[in-house]
């Protein structure tokens, strides 16, 4: 049972490595891709020149934090999207400046008790530690 519930932990905050894209169309027609990747932002260039088959062109980038699974609020994992239209590039490279929120973990509280005993009485000592 232990392994069971191990590997699922593992899956579950693992999440997907691969990088996602989506494609909207611009007002003039233009197709742009938006890929989004975490951790790694040799994913993006990758699915980009995967996707295209070749050159891009880039046309913005961001970061941000999020969580190990999906990026809807901060959370310990880097994000990274590029915007990119297929074709000829200018060999210019993402900067992907950092966006939103900052990541901040959670405050844990622990005692930590030290007990020293002398003969007939015994002594205790708790601090709480931030």
């Amino acid at each position: 049972m232990k392994k069971i519930l191990a590997a699922l932990a593992v899956l579950f905050f693992a999440g997907p490595s691969h990088a996602e894209t989506t494609t909207v169309t611009a007002p003039n027609g233009a197709q742009i891709l938006r890929t989004k990747c975490k951790s790694d932002t040799a994913e993006c260039y990758q699915e980009a020149r995967q996707t295209c088959r070749g050159s891009y062109q880039i046309l913005g980038s961001e970061s941000h934090a999020g969580g190990l699974i999906w990026d809807a609020m901060p959370g310990p994992v880097t994000w990274y999207s590029m915007s990119y239209q297929c074709g000829k590039s200018d060999g210019r490279f993402a900067e992907f400046p950092f966006h939103g929120g900052v990541y901040v973990p959670p405050r844990l509280h622990t005692n930590f008790c030290d007990y020293n005993y002398t003969y007939d009485y015994g002594t205790s000592s708790c601090v709480g530690v931030y």
